[in-house]
């Protein structure tokens, strides 16, 4: 290979808007961050499924294509972005705007809305997607993660971050999501600034076959 031949790395946070999803144990943050980044002038970036094995049986998964890791002051980007034809996993090199995974403490943290504050104060155009509500059939399974999960504690916290962080902030619902609903779609879309996607009926149908629900 030349000597001379270098990745050209791309920091979203800095050079394109980015879109940090947040999610709370089974809320399908992973699913979700693909899912948003499959929008016209997105990263369209691609998903590895894959099956979870945990003490209380045998889960179905899937991993996000990027994760946002580290602190505002030394952040990265899990796997990195690059326009090399190696580790990008991005299939629009023209992209604008890009969904990314805030996988560390999620929503109900404070320490998560000061994280998002640090990154809005490098970018200030940067807005944040929150997967609060967990899948139905996955409540119970939640619990054994996080302890304090219910819908008061939810709708408590979500009025902290849209006081925080007014029309940046959006509440994505993956209940609503997997049951096709179109209503939240089109709100999703306003939030992203972007088309329908036509094959949004189709992600969710794969996606629901996946994890069988």
């Amino acid at each position: 290979m030349d000597k001379e031949y270098k990745w050209d790395t791309v920091d979203p946070i800095k050079t394109r808007l980015p879109y940090i999803v947040t999610a709370n144990p089974f809320a399908s943050g992973h699913w979700l961050t693909y899912y948003i980044d499959q929008h016209d002038d997105f990263a369209q970036s691609s998903l590895m499924y894959r099956h979870q094995f945990k003490h209380h049986g045998y889960i179905k998964h899937c991993q996000s294509p990027h994760e946002l890791r580290g602190d505002p002051t030394n952040y990265h980007i899990h796997f990195p972005i690059t326009f090399s034809m190696k580790a990008t996993m991005v299939r629009n090199m023209d992209f604008k705007k890009i969904a990314l995974l805030e996988n560390n403490y999620g929503p109900y943290v404070e320490h998560t809305r000061n994280r998002m504050q640090a990154f809005k104060e490098i970018n200030p155009n940067l807005k944040i997607i929150l997967s609060m509500d967990v899948i139905h059939c996955r409540l119970e399974l939640a619990k054994q993660y996080q302890k304090d999960i219910s819908t008061e504690k939810t709708e408590e916290q979500w009025l902290l971050w849209k006081e925080q962080f007014g029309d940046s902030v959006f509440r994505i619902d993956i209940n609503k999501v997997l049951e096709y609903d179109e209503r939240h779609m089109y709100e999703l879309i306003a939030f992203l600034d972007t088309n329908v996607n036509p094959d949004w009926r189709r992600l969710i149908k794969d996606y629901r076959e996946h994890i069988d629900v």
